[in-house]
């Protein structure tokens, strides 16, 4: 049954392989005694997570709940019907996987099986900067050395799928409104080293670092 209260048909569930088969010899056992389940990092509260079922050889009610492995109640399930659902959000970087342990209780009879719970990393954090602002100092209209290394900046990303492919572009006074060949200041867009390329008086420009989804944050540098 979904929480509507229709029938849940197999293309309804979230993905679930049946890892451990093979009926038992008690009165109440589980269909599926252990399940592994795959969720995005930002699977929005109340989403389905699994459908768990046991049955009893009289065909008595049998009664759900989750007794172990539930880390910071994330899970909750229907104690009726055995849906687990979402009940606070998933995050990758605190906890990727989950081990929930389900009990079924029927007629006095108590059985357990395990949903696992795999958390995939999403996008869902901007690279922050590691130092605060930054200042270099230039001689004014002294165009030797050029292009001349001001400063670098650093930036991280909590979210694991982004970590090792951050961009950083520069803006401000010297480079806003200026054809790319005509800039006074310009960015490695892979290491982060800031660079004079002309002669310039003192100015402001603001360095930014984003992922490739286009999550970003910045700093700003005199120079």
């Amino acid at each position: 049954m979904n929480l509507s209260g229709r029938p849940l048909t197999s293309l309804s569930l979230p993905p679930a392989t049946r890892l451990l088969s093979g009926p038992g010899s008690g009165p109440l056992e589980f269909t599926h005694p252990r399940y592994c389940v795959t969720l995005p990092e930002d699977t929005h509260v109340a989403a389905l997570v699994a459908n768990v079922t046991a049955l009893h050889n009289t065909g008595a009610g049998v009664r759900y709940s989750i007794t172990g492995g539930n880390r910071d109640g994330l899970f909750t399930i229907q104690k009726h019907n055995g849906l687990i659902t979402l009940a606070a959000a998933l995050d990758y970087e605190t906890h990727a996987h989950h081990e929930l342990v389900v009990a079924a209780e029927a007629s006095g009879v108590l059985v357990h099986a395990l949903v696992l719970v795999r958390v995939l990393d999403v996008n869902d954090n901007p690279p922050y900067f590691v130092t605060s602002d930054l200042k270099a100092t230039v001689i004014e209209e002294d165009d030797r050395d050029l292009p001349l290394p001001l400063a670098k900046v650093e930036a991280h990303d909590r979210d694991l799928v982004d970590q090792g492919r951050l961009h950083y572009s520069v803006a401000g006074d010297g480079v806003d409104g200026f054809a790319a060949n005509d800039v006074f200041f310009a960015v490695d867009a892979t290491t982060g080293q800031l660079l004079q390329v002309r002669r310039r008086v003192e100015k402001r420009v603001e360095v930014k670092g984003r992922n490739e989804q286009g999550r970003g944050n910045q700093r700003e540098a005199k120079r």
